[in-house]
C-alpha cells in the first residue's frame, strides 16, 4: 500500500503517540520496581537528602568521569577490578544529611559544620591590600566534603581532653573561650587521645590542610574577608589584647565562626610554596622546618593578617600567644561483615624513610618523596586471631595468654594470601576486596602526618622488647595515631605486599604509587614488634624475609579496595 501525504503524517502521529504512552508506563514501573531492587532506599536515592558522612550522594551517583574521590581514574589494581558497595557508613553513626549549614555534634558538645566539595581560587590577587609575596593565586578543588569545627577549640574541650589548661586563662576569659599557646605537637597529642577517647564511633580528627581551611573560611567569598572586620573578628585593640569566648562574632555563610580573628590556627601543612596549575586537594610539602596557621589573632592590628590568604608559619613545637586551632572531622570507619574496622586514607604526600641522623636508621632507608594518588581503606587494627579462625577455622600456636584479641602471627605471607583469598569468597556479594597494602601506603599511613622516628612516645603508642615481658599483646591497648590507627609500631610486625628492593627515588621528584620491585625472592615487613628494641620499632624500619617465613612476632593488617567506597 502506497503512503499518500495524509496517510503518513497521520501514521506517524500515532507511531509517537504509542511511544509516548510506552515512555509513561515504562516511568511509573520503574518508580515502583526500581527502589525495591536496589534496596528499601536505593543506592542513589536521596541525593540531596540522605545521610553521608564525608560526600554528597548527588556526587556519588554522578557519572564515573565527574565523581569528585578520583576513582574514575583509579591507578591501583584492586580499585579496577572491584564492583560498586554504596552503603560503608556504619549504621551506629547518625550522620546528619551533608548540606551546607548541617551541624554535627560531638560527646564534648563540640559542633561541626558540613563544607560542601567545590572549587575556589586560593591566595590573593596582586592588588590586595596588605597582599604577601607567598600568596600566589591558584585554582584548587576540593574533591570531597568535610566536616569541619563550628568553632575554634575551647580550653573546656582541651581540659576534657588532656586533663589541665596549657596556660592560666586570661582575667575575663572563661573556659568557653579558644586554647592558646599550643604548639603544633601539642595539637597533635591532643588529637591522638581525642581520637583515642572516641575510638569505635566510626571517625577520627585531624587538622584541616591549608586549602581546606582557606576555602571553609571564604565560604564563596572573593575578597580579603567575608564581612567588615569589626563584626567577623576579634583583633587588637578592640578585643582587649585577650581571647574572647568563641561564637560571639558574625559567621560566615557556612556557619564557621572567628576564622579571621580571636587565634590563628594551626593547619596540617608545612610552610612552602604554593603548587602551580589545576591542583586536587593539596597537602603542601612533605617536609618542612615550619608548620603553617592562618586567620589572624586577638593580639594583632594590623589588617594585613586578618585576611582569609594571610600565612603565618613557626616552627611545629613553638608555643606561641594568640595560636590556637579548629579541626577537621573526616576519615571515617567502615566495619565488614566480621566486624572488622577500616579507617580512610586520603591521598597525599610524604617523605619515605629516615633522615641519616635517625637512631637505628639502615643504609636501605633512603629519603625520598612519595605522592598517593588514589585514598585506601587501612585495618584500624592487625587482623586479630578471632578473625583469622573466622574465615580460615583454625588458628596457628600461640603463648596461654593470647586469646582471641590478640594479633594473629606465625602465619607467611603465603598464608595471609589464602586468607585475603578466602575473605574475598565470605565477602563477594559486597563487592569488597581486600589485599595487603604496599609499603609507601603502610609508611605513609604509619606516620599519618608526622616526620620523626615515631608518631609519638615509644612506650605510650608501640608493645616492644622494653614493655611486653617478651608477649603479645591485644590489639587497640596502645594509644592510636592521628589518623586512628593502632599499632602501627610494635606487636607483631605486619606483611606488605612488596617484594624487597631498594628505593627508587626519581632524582627528586615524587614516585607516584609506588609497589615495589616487580619480582624478588624476600618479600618486606614493617612496624617492629614486641620482641624488638626501640631502634627497629620505627616508621621507616625496614625488614623482609621469605613469603613462607613463619615467626610468633609477625603479622598483618589489610587494605580494603572499592571504588566510589568513601563516605
Amino acid at each position: 500500500m502506497r503512503f499518500t501525504r495524509t496517510r503518513f503524517v497521520a501514521w506517524a502521529v500515532a507511531q509517537v503517540r504509542a511511544a509516548t504512552t510506552r515512555f509513561t508506563l515504562w516511568t511509573a514501573l520503574g518508580a515502583v520496581l526500581l527502589p525495591t531492587l536496589a534496596g528499601a532506599d536505593g543506592p542513589c536515592s536521596g541525593a540531596t537528602t540522605g545521610h553521608r558522612a564525608e560526600t554528597s550522594a548527588a556526587s556519588e551517583c554522578a557519572p564515573a568521569s565527574v565523581r569528585p574521590d578520583g576513582f574514575a581514574a583509579a591507578t591501583g589494581r584492586a580499585h579496577s577490578q572491584a564492583t560498586p558497595l554504596r552503603r560503608l557508613a556504619p549504621s551506629r553513626v547518625p550522620d546528619p544529611p551533608p548540606v551546607v549549614k548541617s551541624s554535627w555534634t560531638n560527646t564534648l558538645g563540640a559542633e561541626f559544620m558540613w563544607i560542601p566539595a567545590g572549587k575556589f581560587i586560593i591566595g590573593s590577587p596582586a592588588d590586595e591590600e596588605w597582599r604577601n609575596s607567598d600568596e600566589v593565586q591558584n585554582s584548587v578543588t576540593i574533591s570531597a566534603g568535610y566536616w569541619m569545627g563550628k568553632h575554634e577549640v575551647t580550653q573546656r574541650e582541651w581540659v576534657a581532653v588532656m586533663g589541665t589548661n596549657p596556660w592560666p586563662p586570661y582575667v575575663g576569659c572563661t573556659l568557653e573561650c579558644p586554647v592558646d599557646r599550643v604548639s603544633w605537637e601539642d595539637v597533635q597529642e591532643f588529637i591522638g587521645k581525642l581520637n583515642e577517647r572516641e575510638s569505635g564511633r566510626g571517625y577520627v580528627y585531624r587538622l584541616p590542610t591549608e586549602a581546606e581551611w582557606e576555602y571553609a573560611a571564604r565560604a564563596g567569598a572573593t575578597g580579603p574577608r567575608y564581612g567588615a572586620l569589626g563584626e567577623i573578628a576579634w583583633v587588637s585593640p578592640t578585643s582587649g589584647g585577650r581571647p574572647h569566648v568563641v561564637g560571639k562574632k558574625r559567621g560566615n555563610v557556612w556557619g564557621l565562626h572567628d576564622t579571621l580573628g580571636n587565634v590563628a590556627e594551626w593547619t596540617a601543612d608545612w610552610y612552602g610554596a604554593y603548587p602551580s596549575g589545576l591542583v586536587a586537594d593539596p597537602a603542601g610539602p612533605s617536609m618542612g622546618t615550619r608548620r603553617v596557621a592562618r586567620g589572624g589573632a586577638y593580639n594583632q592590628s594590623l589588617p594585613t593578617v586578618h585576611r582569609a590568604a594571610w600565612r603565618g608559619y613557626a616552627g611545629p613545637s613553638r608555643r606561641i600567644e594568640g595560636v590556637g586551632f579548629r579541626l577537621v572531622r573526616t576519615m571515617p570507619a567502615w566495619t565488614n561483615t566480621l566486624g572488622m574496622e577500616f579507617v580512610w586514607m586520603r591521598t597525599g604526600k610524604f617523605r619515605m624513610g629516615s633522615p641519616d641522623g635517625e637512631k637505628g636508621r639502615r643504609k636501605d632507608e633512603i629519603q625520598h618523596p612519595v605522592q598517593l594518588g588514589a585514598g585506601y581503606w587501612l585495618g584500624k587494627y592487625e587482623v586479630t586471631r578471632a578473625e583469622w579462625r573466622q574465615v580460615v577455622g583454625s588458628v596457628p600456636p600461640a603463648p596461654p595468654h593470647c586469646r582471641k584479641d590478640c594479633p594473629v602471627a606465625s602465619v607467611s605471607w603465603e598464608d595471609a594470601q589464602e586468607f585475603i583469598r578466602k575473605l574475598h569468597g565470605r565477602e563477594s556479594r559486597l563487592g569488597a576486596r581486600y589485599r595487603l597494602p604496599t609499603e609507601a601506603e603502610w609508611e605513609y599511613a604509619a606516620r599519618a602526618g608526622t616526620t620523626g622516628a615515631r608518631y609519638g612516645e615509644l612506650d605510650k603508642i608501640a608493645w616492644y622488647a622494653g614493655n611486653t615481658g617478651g608477649k603479645l599483646s591485644a590489639v587497640g591497648r596502645k594509644r592510636a595515631n592521628a589518623w586512628g590507627l593502632h599499632d602501627m609500631l610494635g606487636n607483631v610486625a605486619e606483611w606488605t605486599a612488596d617484594w624487597y628492593g631498594t628505593y627508587r627515588t626519581y632524582n627528586g621528584f615524587a614516585a607516584v604509587d609506588p609497589a615495589g620491585p616487580r619480582k624478588g625472592s624476600l618479600r618486606v615487613y614493617r612496624g617492629g614488634s614486641y620482641n624488638e628494641v626501640g631502634e627497629g620499632v620505627r616508621a621507616a624500619a625496614r625488614r623482609s624475609g621469605s613469603p613462607r617465613t613463619r615467626d610468633a612476632a609477625l603479622g598483618f593488617r589489610l587494605v580494603m579496595s572499592v571504588p566510589w567506597s568513601k563516605r
